[in-house]
């Protein structure tokens, strides 16, 4: 663990950045093909079963930015600590973040089942679909508990430096979901044909194994947990500290999927075809944009174990690289889909309607997407920083001011077309304003006080 932590501080940038990018690009890659398996296994039970997945997915990516917010809070507690040279503060800070993770996910899986109907209509999903929904999120809700803890482990593990371990924890993930995916859902062998809610089921079981392993690494490998009793001030104090950073975290990254949520709902009065367009346009795009994700993701523990080291101004570089990195992949991208946008979404659904409003929001959107990756990293560093707050105000801007009046109006003006100019612009936009936010708004001036 110490070489991880000497290399954030000490290492040459680029060289460290990069080499953690990689390590965090393979678990982002290995998140991104576990739900593009499902995906690809449910939708070739038909369009319903996919536009009903696709409902899903704000839902889904709502527990999934709580958790990654929580985790944040960890990784900049920690990181800080870490960086600080404090270990014991950093495994106190560790066990108490674990202990709030399961209260975390114990609420959101008793809130998401209760308010499920209420949810969906509220998204839009109606007759077959909306009971192919209930049947998927009924059973997906059990594997909260064991996505929000897999979650907050590999935090902790990345706070130390380490992004390649947690890569391979979601790498088996990936295996037993493959694995499992068509048993489940078609019925192969002994296996019953649970068509949707057999994705679900195959998604419980992998969570589970992810689970054991990242505590068994962080346990007997690592050492990282407080296994003595803490008085309740003790572990009050703890959360408080990670609730600090982790509850504007959170919120910043569950404004994600309420904007999917409201961009869903917009596209759903253009029909079921629309929707399943864009559902399997936005699976392509999770692995599309996993560089800027990556990039983004290394920011947390550097920043945060720069800053308590005091050395601000190597966040300062870092950014600017891992900005430019992010742009240059966006160009690329962009190139990419002008010539294979309609083969892709054809790879999820090939009926005509489908492919021709997934292509068009891929041709759309792709020029921001590494603007979207400036915004990210922006973000991660503002947390890691111990500025929450402001990386909340940045991104709840972007939403209410940028993206939201801007699908409406594109929405009226140019209908399904208007809604991706409108999140390209938006992008675009954000992008522009946070990178220059954060440097010479925060780091700059923070560097002339020293």
């Amino acid at each position: 663990m110490r070489k991880h932590s000497d290399a954030l501080i000490h290492g040459h940038i680029p060289t460290v950045t990069l080499k953690m990018a990689l390590g965090m690009l393979t678990g982002f890659f290995a998140i991104t093909a576990f739900n593009a398996v499902d995906t690809f296994f449910v939708a070739q039970l038909g369009s319903a079963e996919l536009a009903a997945m696709t409902f899903t997915f704000p839902v889904v990516l709502m527990i999934g930015s709580l958790s990654m917010g929580m985790g944040m809070g960890i990784i900049s507690v920690v990181s800080r600590a870490l960086g600080a040279q404090d270990r014991e503060r950093a495994k106190r800070m560790i066990t108490d973040g674990l202990l709030l993770s399961v209260i975390v996910a114990l609420v959101s899986t008793t809130v998401g089942i209760s308010s499920m109907e209420f949810i969906f209509r509220s998204l839009g999903a109606d007759g077959e679909v909306l009971n192919l929904v209930h049947q998927y999120m009924y059973t997906w809700f059990f594997a909260v508990p064991f996505v929000v803890l897999t979650m907050a482990g590999n935090n902790v593990i990345r706070a130390t430096g380490d992004t390649l371990t947690p890569s391979l924890i979601m790498g088996l993930t990936v295996l037993v979901n493959v694995i499992l995916d068509p048993l489940v859902i078609f019925g192969i062998g002994p296996f019953p044909e649970m068509g949707i809610q057999g994705a679900a089921l195959a998604t419980v079981l992998a969570r589970v194994c992810a689970l054991l392993l990242a505590a068994w690494i962080l346990v007997r490998r690592l050492r990282l947990i407080a296994f003595e009793w803490l008085s309740l001030n003790d572990m009050l104090a703890g959360w408080k500290a990670i609730l600090k950073i982790g509850i504007p975290a959170a919120l910043v990254q569950i404004i994600n999927p309420i904007s999917m949520a409201f961009i869903v709902a917009v596209l759903a009065t253009y029909g079921e075809e629309v929707v399943a367009g864009f559902g399997a346009a936005g699976r392509i795009e999770m692995f599309l944009i996993m560089v800027p994700m990556a990039l983004s993701s290394v920011m947390g523990p550097f920043s945060g174990q720069n800053w308590g080291a005091e050395k601000p101004q190597r966040i300062l570089h870092a950014q600017k690289f891992t900005s430019m990195i992010s742009l240059i992949w966006g160009v690329l991208i962009f190139a990419v889909l002008l010539i294979f946008a309609k083969p892709l979404v054809a790879l999820f659904n090939d009926h005509p309607q489908v492919v021709e409003a997934g292509s068009t929001c891929l041709h759309y959107v792709a020029v921001g997407y590494g603007f979207m990756g400036t915004v990210m990293i922006a973000s991660q560093t503002l947390s890691a920083i111990n500025m929450p707050l402001r990386s909340a105000a940045m991104i709840t801007t972007r939403l209410i001011i940028l993206l939201i009046p801007m699908v409406l109006a594109g929405s009226a003006m140019g209908g399904v077309k208007g809604v991706y100019v409108a999140i390209l612009v938006a992008n675009i936009l954000s992008g522009i304003g946070a990178y220059f936010y954060l440097r010479t708004g925060v780091l700059k001036p923070y560097i002339a006080r020293q």
